[in-house]
């Protein structure tokens, strides 16, 4: 099952494709700047948009398309006329839809894409900063904090995460810990799976693919958790909000930081063809999930994590 994205529908006249306030500086030629491109406009792309912006040495001019595919043709249009020196796709939307889309010659990269293999074309590789934190050094992370919970669940998608259920495994031997895993063929069962699953575990491993990430399937999983007291381990802090014990979220400055420097080193010719993971992350729980699964939170993770309940008990007062 292959990522997809959904197109909006034109509702109104077509904006402008280019960013006002994203003016390139006239001191550099119209050859000499990077073409930033997302499909729209989130707070979190404009975290990386600012990180590149500080570290690169060149001007950044950014293009939203605003997932219309009437805006994406004049975005397109626009690169061809403006040749960039290289071209970073932010976010799976804009990496799905430009490749072999850009001026012939100019290289590309990406940046926070979320399992990004489900976009590349394998036959022409591309340098690039996935979103997505390592999922051994997850369940590292967790049994170091929670040793005794040993039996990780995973329900998933042979087709997209096959690999990481090697690598996940391969992790929870060297802690002593097992997996009980399942590959689902559709939705119907992957459903039926978390029944069977979750009761048998101590703790239960969210991928990146629908069949536990997906919005009905992680409300079913919330739901299990819940009445099963066995925790769950999200994706980012949205998965926290919904009742996850706790998540690796990613800096989103840091990353276009090294999106910066990273697309410099494209358009020198030295980076290789190689998908690099975010190097600046953070542990984010909740103590009031823990408190619902009766779990106490361990000294350990309280001093190395953020507890989103005093987060945004402060936030008022700031």
């Amino acid at each position: 099952m292959r990522p997809y994205v959904l197109f909006l529908p034109l509702a109104a006249a077509v904006a402008a494709v280019v960013h006002a306030q994203d003016p390139v500086d006239a001191s550099h030629s119209r050859a000499e700047h990077i073409a930033v491109v997302y499909g729209q406009d989130r707070p979190e792309y404009r975290l990386i948009v600012e990180g590149i912006r500080k570290r690169t040495r060149r001007a950044v001019k950014v293009y939203d398309f605003r997932q219309r595919k009437s805006v994406l043709n004049q975005v397109v249009a626009s690169l061809t006329a403006d040749r960039p020196v290289a071209v970073v796709a932010v976010g799976g939307t804009a990496l799905k839809h430009l490749q072999g889309r850009t001026p012939r010659g100019v290289p590309m990269l990406f940046a926070g894409v979320l399992r990004p293999e489900g976009y590349l074309d394998q036959d022409t590789p591309m340098p690039g900063i996935r979103l997505d934190v390592d999922v051994a050094h997850k369940v590292a992370h967790f049994l170091a904090h929670f040793p005794k919970r040993t039996r990780i669940g995973l329900v998933y998608d042979p087709d997209t995460s096959a690999g990481e259920v090697i690598a996940i495994r391969a992790a929870a031997k060297r802690a002593g810990a097992t997996v009980v895993a399942r590959a689902a063929k559709d939705m119907k069962e992957a459903f039926s799976m978390l029944d069977e699953v979750v009761p048998r575990v101590d703790a239960f491993l969210v991928l990146a693919d629908s069949f536990s990430a997906g919005r009905e399937a992680f409300a079913r999983l919330r739901l299990l958790s819940l009445r099963h007291r066995v925790p769950v381990i999200g994706l980012g802090k949205s998965h926290v909000e919904q009742s996850a014990l706790l998540a690796h979220e990613v800096d989103w400055q840091e990353l276009g930081l090294q999106a910066g420097e990273l697309a410099d080193e494209v358009v020198a010719g030295q980076a290789r063809s190689i998908v690099l993971s975010p190097r600046r992350t953070s542990v984010l729980y909740d103590s009031r999930s823990a408190a619902a699964l009766k779990i106490p939170v361990p000294k350990s993770l309280k001093e190395s994590a953020t507890d989103l309940a005093v987060k945004e008990e402060e936030a008022p007062n700031r």
